[in-house]
């Protein structure tokens, strides 16, 4: 910590940022996002395009600044110029959501490709789903289920869960359940809440595997941990459905599936580290 704590003091760009996110995430250090973003900042103004990424998330988001989404475009804007493959793809989703700029789905596309042939497979996931779904283009699946594999290639969670999804429901290719749950399960370890919520709502209702609800308990109470509380697209009510499970099963039982949660929980915090 104390050497590169040193690199970034000599204002070395991938040192700066990485101190940075460790204060913001409280890698070792306490979280102290003012600190965090103060490093973003240096990193942004040396000219490194993650730098400018990271210090417009900062400002769009108010971590360690207030709230000002017009700068963090701006500074989005400058990294996407730059190069910088998850700013295209942060500026895709924002015209995608209409959050900070107009709602512009064509934008959103254009970005997202930027993205993804800038090799960033969040971009690749994010254009499977608008042609999965048909949103700005034509729904073309086997051109969703391309953009799917190859952010699952990359290990993208979304990625990974979409491709399962097309092959639990037999989509444009033979039906394959046990795939397309090994492949939910994976992006459910790899940290998915939609991942954890649909492997729960599975094992609840006997979708696909055997019913088991302390398993099923197990992965709601994941979602609910993980859950980011300002996140509108989660379908269902989580806290009820873990609530509802929890007066079914007895203490031991409950007991059961806190102990999984914790142990799948304390791994991703681990592989956040």
């Amino acid at each position: 910590m104390k050497s590169l704590i040193a690199k970034a003091k000599k204002e070395d760009s991938e040192a700066l940022i990485f101190v940075g996110q460790l204060y913001q995430n409280g890698n070792g250090v306490p979280v102290d996002l003012e600190k965090s973003v103060a490093y973003y900042r240096k990193a942004a103004h040396s000219g490194s395009a993650d730098g400018m990424a990271q210090l417009g998330w900062s400002y769009f988001h108010g971590l360690g600044v207030p709230v000002d989404r017009d700068e963090g475009i701006r500074w989005l804007r400058k990294a996407a110029d730059a190069g910088d493959s998850v700013a295209m793809t942060n500026l895709g989703a924002l015209y995608a959501r209409g959050q900070g700029v107009p709602a512009d789905i064509e934008q959103a596309r254009m970005r997202y490709e930027k993205g993804a042939a800038a090799g960033d497979e969040t971009a690749m996931s994010n254009l499977g789903s608008l042609y999965q779904w048909g949103h700005g283009v034509a729904t073309d699946l086997e051109t969703a289920f391309k953009w799917y594999s190859r952010a699952a290639e990359k290990g993208d969670p979304a990625g990974i869960m979409s491709v399962g999804g097309f092959y639990f429901e037999g989509i444009g290719r033979e039906k394959d359940v046990a795939k397309g749950m090994a492949m939910v399960r994976r992006a459910a370890m790899l940290g998915l809440v939609d991942a954890a919520i649909n492997l729960g709502a599975a094992y609840r209702d006997g979708n696909g595997v055997e019913r088991d609800e302390v398993e099923a308990l197990t992965w709601f109470i994941v979602a609910v941990e993980r859950k980011h509380p300002d996140d509108e697209r989660i379908p269902i009510d989580l806290e009820s459905a873990r609530d509802a499970l929890k007066e079914r099963l007895n203490e031991e039982q409950r007991k059961r599936a806190q102990e999984k949660a914790d142990a799948i929980l304390s791994q991703l915090r681990y592989k956040l580290k």
